[in-house]
Parts: C-alpha cells; sequence; structure tokens
C-alpha cells in the first residue's frame, strides 16, 4: 500500500480487492477497443480482473457506447459530423441531392 496525500493507495490487486470497489469495463467493442496500444493486453487481463472482482463479492459493470439514430441527434452534433466527414473527403458524394444541377 502506498501511502500519499494522506491517501492509501493500492498497489496490488489483493489490496485493492479488498477495499469497496467495482471494475468498470468501458466499452471493449472492437470499433473502439481496437484504437488501444496495448489491445492483446486488455482482451488477456479484463478476464482475469472481472473473475477475481466476482470472487470478492465487487460489481463488475460493462458499459457500450452507442449512437442514437440521425433523427434524435441535435444540430450541434450533426453539424460536427459532418465537418469531420468533409476534412477526412467522405462527404464530397453523399451530399449530391444539395447540388444545383437537381441531380
Amino acid at each position: 500500500m502506498l501511502n500519499a496525500f494522506g491517501r492509501s493507495i493500492p498497489t496490488t490487486l489483493e489490496e485493492l480487492l479488498a477495499q469497496p470497489v467495482a471494475l468498470v469495463v468501458w466499452d471493449m467493442q472492437e470499433g473502439i477497443a481496437r484504437r488501444a496500444t496495448n489491445i492483446a493486453t486488455l482482451v488477456e487481463t479484463i478476464p482475469k480482473l472481472s473473475g477475481a472482482a466476482r470472487r470478492h463479492h465487487h460489481a463488475v459493470i460493462y458499459s457500450q457506447l452507442f449512437s442514437a439514430p440521425l433523427e434524435y441527434e441535435d444540430a450541434a452534433e450533426l453539424l460536427h459530423r459532418n465537418a469531420v466527414s468533409i476534412r477526412a473527403g467522405g462527404a464530397r458524394n453523399r451530399h449530391r441531392s444539395h447540388d444545383r444541377s437537381g441531380n
């Protein structure tokens, strides 16, 4: 256990699990998780951590990020997405209905 700034900070899994804690696994979908530089280590470690947390009767919480359908998005989010898409060159052909030729 490390003591700093008047607090005790666990340095081992056993010390951590001796306290009231919950494990939160943040969005391990392929589209998000594969961006992690240490994805192989994460995929190997998460089952070990979640198993240890459950054995000590701690909550294991999984979250999953998702986007709402476009009709429910607010205008600011849609503008942001469009700007990002245009910078990436992805909006050129999607907005043909807005050209002056009527096509």
